[in-house]
C-alpha cells in the first residue's frame, strides 16, 4: 500500500474517532460548568445568607416595599457589591460563571474587579453592560423569613441555539439559580413551566421569579430540533381587557 494511501485511511480514521469523543467532551465540559457555576452560586448563598442574619435582610437597593430595577440599571452590581465590600464574598471570582471567555477584555476585567470591591470612584455600571457579572440578582426586598424555596440569584441569561443574536448568557441547557434557603438547582431549558419566562417575572408572588435576569420569552430558540411555532412561551398572554403579564423582552 503506498504512503499517500495509508496517510489517507489514517486521516479518515482520525475523523471518525473525533466525530465520537470531541462531542462528547464537549458535553463533559458543559456538564462540569453547570456543575461549577452552581457550587459559586452556593457559595454566594452563604455569603448572602451570613449577611442577611447580620443585617436583617438580604443586600437590597431601594426602598423595602420597592423592587430593585432590572437589567438597565445598576441595581444588581450594586447588590453583590454590598456582598464583597461588606467582607462576606471574598473571592471576587465567584461572581463570574465558569463559561464566561476569561481571556478577552482582561483590562475592563480588572476595572470590574477594583469596583465591586470599592477601590475606585467611577459610577456603578448598569448590570447589562457588567459583563463580568454573571449573575442575577432578586429584585425584592427579602429576609430570612422569607420562604426557602424564593430565588435569590440565577444565571443571568441562557445561549439560545437560534435567534436571540447578542444576548450574552452562561450556559445552553438551561438556568442555574440560588434559593433563600442555600440551595441550587439547574433548570433546563425544556422544563414545565419554562423557565426563561417565569424567572423574569413580577406580576405574581406565588409564582414569579423577580430576578434580575435577561427575558428570554422563546422557549423554542433552545429547542435542538424545532417543533412548531407552539409552546415558546409559558405566558398564555392576558385576558380580554386585561393588562399583559409579561415582560418585555431585551434588545440589547
Amino acid at each position: 500500500m503506498q504512503i499517500g494511501a495509508v496517510l489517507f485511511v489514517v486521516m479518515l480514521a482520525i475523523m471518525a474517532t473525533a466525530r465520537i469523543y470531541v462531542p462528547r467532551y464537549v458535553d463533559a465540559k458543559r456538564r462540569a460548568n453547570e456543575v461549577a457555576c452552581g457550587e459559586q452560586l452556593r457559595k454566594i448563598g452563604v455569603a448572602a445568607r451570613q449577611y442577611a442574619k447580620d443585617r436583617g435582610a438580604f443586600p437590597h437597593v431601594r426602598a423595602p416595599g420597592e423592587l430593585d430595577g432590572g437589567i438597565e440599571t445598576p441595581d444588581t452590581p450594586l447588590a453583590f457589591q454590598a456582598l464583597v465590600k461588606g467582607g462576606y464574598l471574598g473571592d471576587v471570582d465567584l461572581l463570574t460563571c465558569p463559561s464566561t471567555p476569561r481571556r478577552r477584555g482582561e483590562a475592563n476585567r480588572a476595572e470590574w474587579r477594583a469596583w465591586v470591591q470599592g477601590k475606585t470612584d467611577l459610577p456603578p455600571p448598569p448590570f447589562q453592560a457588567a459583563k463580568w457579572l454573571s449573575y442575577a440578582w432578586t429584585r425584592r426586598h427579602l429576609d430570612l423569613n422569607a420562604s426557602g424555596s424564593a430565588l435569590l440569584a440565577a444565571d443571568r441569561a441562557a445561549i439560545p441555539r437560534r435567534g436571540e443574536g447578542g444576548l450574552k448568557g452562561n450556559h445552553t441547557g438551561g438556568w442555574s439559580v440560588l434559593r433563600v434557603d442555600g440551595t441550587t438547582e439547574f433548570l433546563t431549558w425544556d422544563a414545565t413551566p419554562y423557565p426563561g419566562a417565569y424567572l423574569v417575572a413580577t406580576e405574581d408572588p406565588a409564582r414569579d421569579g423577580f430576578l434580575s435576569v435577561r427575558p428570554q420569552l422563546k422557549q423554542s430558540v433552545f429547542d435542538p430540533e424545532p417543533k412548531d411555532g407552539s409552546g415558546e412561551s409559558y405566558w398564555p398572554g392576558p385576558k380580554r381587557g386585561q393588562p399583559s403579564a409579561t415582560p418585555t423582552p431585551s434588545r440589547d
